[in-house]
């Protein structure tokens, strides 16, 4: 398929002039950026200024009830970036749902389509987590809140999927739960705890990092919503909601101590707040 690329220099009002919905994640010093209503997907590299405008993917039907949702990361394989693009929809008048799966590849030019995603599972967040060669999605079955929900991993490599178990958390709102990444694992936000899962894949591995209820005031009700990093001293950037304005606290593990931070004019959107390293690393490959 034919594509159009856009790539060049900008500035932060060229890339938001499409006015961008989500970060979708980062990777390398990239970030993936989405407007998932056009649909558009843009790739940069903040410390270069550069950026890359990917070719618009289809879109299903106009009259289907639409969940979509995206990952970013790095195969080790081919030695090269991906963008996911998944499709979860159900046409007007007919009860089943459908995926489309399309996969872009740096450099190709161009969408293709891949295997199906499981169709009987519901997206809780509008991107997945990259993590080691790996696009993860937490989700639950459709029609079936009393299952447990689990994670969907996708293989970048081998473009296929496994099942990857929660823990044991006892019944639950699946809604309650946040997807993360911390060092290259992933962890799982559950009201006021923070579980970090140490070996890829094994249930076994999953250990509680930290419990911040003693954080909270009862006075100000508030929900944390990302553990955004983990530096080498063990100090952890977190992301709070307090009455619909966002929080910063940078948490010391070791003594329990906190130093809170707020910022201004942020859009309530899940995804406003990524780390994204230095790096040099164009994304106009």
């Amino acid at each position: 398929m034919a594509t159009n690329i856009t790539q060049h220099e900008f500035s932060s009002k060229d890339v938001f002039k499409h006015k961008i919905h989500d970060i979708v994640g980062s990777c390398d010093g990239i970030l993936c950026l989405a407007n998932y209503y056009k649909p558009l997907i843009v790739l940069c590299n903040p410390s270069i200024r550069k950026f890359k405008e990917l070719s618009p993917f289809d879109n299903p039907r106009v009259d289907s009830q639409l969940n979509m949702t995206c990952g970013f990361g790095y195969d080790h394989v081919s030695h090269n970036y991906k963008v996911v693009v998944v499709y979860h929809f159900s046409v007007k008048g007919i009860p089943e749902y459908t995926t489309n799966v399309k996969v872009h590849t740096l450099g190709t030019n161009s969408w293709k389509n891949t295997r199906m995603f499981p169709s009987d599972t519901v997206f809780t967040e509008p991107s997945g987590k990259y993590v080691s060669g790996t696009i993860n999605w937490l989700v639950f079955l459709k029609g079936r809140h009393s299952d447990p929900p689990f994670i969907v991993s996708f293989d970048l490599d081998k473009e296929s999927y496994q099942k990857v178990f929660l823990l044991d958390l006892g019944e639950i709102d699946v809604f309650d739960l946040t997807l993360g990444v911390l060092r290259d694992c992933l962890c799982l936000i559950h009201d006021d705890d923070v579980w970090f899962m140490r070996e890829y894949g094994i249930k076994e591995s999953w250990i509680k990092l930290f419990d911040l209820s003693y954080l909270q005031d009862s006075t100000k009700p508030s929900t944390l919503t990302k553990v955004l990093y983990l530096f080498e001293d063990d100090n952890v950037l977190l992301e709070f909601i307090y009455f619909e304005k966002k929080k910063l606290i940078l948490y010391n593990s070791k003594n329990g101590s906190f130093k809170k931070g707020s910022f201004k004019n942020a859009a309530m959107f899940q995804n406003t707040l990524e780390v994204c390293v230095e790096s040099l690393i164009s994304p106009c490959f």
